[in-house]
């Protein structure tokens, strides 16, 4: 797999990758956080790990551009291959967004940023469900 995000990013940045470390956090698809030594200098490489119709890079790439299309944040998706013949395996590169896993620090927050937090999420949520899809159905 290493060689195979070396490619990718030479390919996409035409950049030589300095680090590469495994995330094993999540629940679907092989992520990677990469170091490269051009801008963007850290990037999140995602592998489909499901060949599921109803899991796969393509549906989360749309969602992805759907949040941010109605200002919801979501990561930048720097570049996209999806083979249709699905004879190699598809990536996504994101931004590495800056922060903290919330899972990682909710047990030591106090009750007024847990309620902040919560509201906030509540207020995103929102937003979300206010989106208006052309067709009821799966994606």
């Amino acid at each position: 797999m290493e060689q195979r995000i070396f490619e990718i990013v030479k390919k996409e940045f035409e950049a030589n990758v300095l680090e590469i470390k495994r995330i094993i956090e999540g629940y679907s698809h092989y992520m990677y956080e990469v170091k490269t030594d051009k801008s963007p200098e850290i990037i999140i490489i995602r592998f489909s790990n499901n060949i599921k119709n109803t899991c796969n890079l393509g549906k989360e790439k749309y969602i992805i551009d759907l949040l941010r299309q109605n200002n919801i944040p979501a990561p930048r998706i720097l570049a996209f291959y999806f083979p249709k013949d699905k004879k190699e395996e598809g990536y996504m590169i994101l931004e590495k967004i800056k922060g903290i896993r919330l899972d990682t620090i909710w047990n030591s927050l106090d009750k007024e940023e847990k309620r902040k937090i919560t509201k906030k999420i509540g207020e995103f949520l929102s937003k979300i469900h206010q989106i208006k899809l052309k067709e009821f159905g799966a994606i």
